[in-house]
């Protein structure tokens, strides 16, 4: 089934971003996210009193959700059509790939929003996600997995992930477990897509790959500056370098969108 002005590719991601959406900002307004413990307030930004701790961190989340929603109309309206992959020849990746880039947002959301350890947990789930994106979906096409597989894939992901995240192995460089496991999963994902493209040959529009690889050089560099210790940082701006990282990063992942979709086999 084809996902062109199939309504269930806009009313899927959209039920998605409003509820997840309505739950964290819910959870803010009623501490379920628990006590303020300072996690994730190290990002320049000043904590302020009230609902939201981190305004311009927080907020500038849903540039991910603006990009998944974009994605799931841009395909509902057919703008890829021409290409033969499986976001525009199925209606099952289209609904899941627009609905895991829109749940990119709460995650990180929760954390700069509530500075909490269970906020820091789902910002930590966000990049998870992101892994299992990368890597489930580069090993479906490489592999010819069934959706049935590629979900247990991406579940088997997300899994690994837990694993590494609750584990107390300090691994050298980043120090922290999730954060190693979540970068071997994004580099294998990088390692089958290039696989994939040397065995099986399709055409797809590598200008995405490096307006994502540009954007997210810059988004990196931002980053950098974006903390308590930096010289630049000014806790009470309105606009925050994190809060510009996270913008950025959504429009990186919305080039690898736009490289997706523009395969053609």
């Amino acid at each position: 089934m084809r996902a062109k002005n199939n309504p269930l590719v806009i009313i899927i991601p959209v039920a998605v971003a409003v509820i997840t959406h309505l739950l964290v900002f819910l959870g803010l307004y009623f501490s379920w996210f628990g006590i303020t413990d300072g996690t994730g307030g190290n990002f320049c930004e000043l904590s302020h009193e009230g609902l939201i701790k981190q305004p311009s961190n927080t907020l500038s989340n849903f540039g991910f959700m603006l990009a998944g929603l974009l994605a799931a109309y841009q395909i509902y309206k057919g703008k890829f059509d021409k290409n033969n992959n499986p976001l525009t020849t199925t209606l099952f990746y289209p609904i899941v790939l627009t609905s895991l880039m829109v749940l990119l947002s709460p995650g990180s959301m929760a954390m700069h929003g509530s500075e909490t350890s269970v906020g820091g947990y789902f910002d930590m789930l966000s990049m998870y996600l992101i892994a299992g994106i990368i890597f489930s979906y580069a090993a479906m096409r490489l592999f010819k997995l069934s959706e049935l597989t590629y979900a247990l894939v991406f579940i088997g992901t997300l899994v690994v992930c837990h694993i590494f995240h609750y584990s107390t192995w300090e691994p050298p460089l980043v120090g922290f477990a999730g954060s190693f496991i979540f970068g071997v999963f994004c580099i294998l994902g990088v390692i089958f897509e290039i696989i994939h493209k040397i065995k099986d040959k399709p055409k797809s529009e590598i200008k995405w790959v490096i307006y994502a690889s540009i954007v997210f050089s810059i988004a990196f560099a931002i980053w950098q500056i974006g903390w308590d210790e930096h010289p630049w940082c000014i806790p009470d701006a309105i606009v925050q370098a994190h809060a510009i990282w996270h913008i950025l990063d959504a429009v990186a992942i919305y080039c690898f969108f736009r490289l997706y979709v523009s395969e053609d086999n």
